[in-house]
């Protein structure tokens, strides 16, 4: 999956495409910093907007979102490029819950973890 063929796209297909490639995982996207998970300060932005609209340089920029990208590397790129924040939730059972504790952790990890949660065997 490579952002700089999506930014073109919202952020809305973003998430879904993502999703398609993370079953697992879910991410979501704010305007204000996320220090420490989720808080009352942080702004939902509109998910019919395309990711260019945020690009922050003038960089031909790309981030290929693979198995071995940490979530916290995740994280760092996009608010580095486009200025905004995501967080990224990985499912368990019927639930979603923030990676915070776990984002040196690698979306595949991420990923075979919330399969794991989500059908024990």
């Amino acid at each position: 999956m490579n952002l700089s063929q999506l930014k073109n796209k919202s952020l809305r297909t973003l998430q879904l495409e993502f999703n398609n490639r993370f079953p697992y995982l879910k991410i979501e996207f704010f305007k204000q910093a996320v220090q420490g998970g989720r808080n009352k300060h942080q702004q939902p932005i509109n998910l019919d907007r395309c990711l260019y609209e945020f690009q922050i340089t003038d960089n031909s920029f790309e981030i290929e979102i693979t198995d071995n990208l940490t979530v916290s590397e995740l994280e760092s790129l996009i608010r580095k490029e486009y200025g905004i924040s995501i967080l990224v939730f990985r499912k368990s059972g019927s639930i979603w819950l923030e990676t915070t504790a776990t984002d040196g952790w690698t979306l595949g990890s991420q990923n075979r973890e919330g399969r794991e949660l989500s059908f024990p065997g």
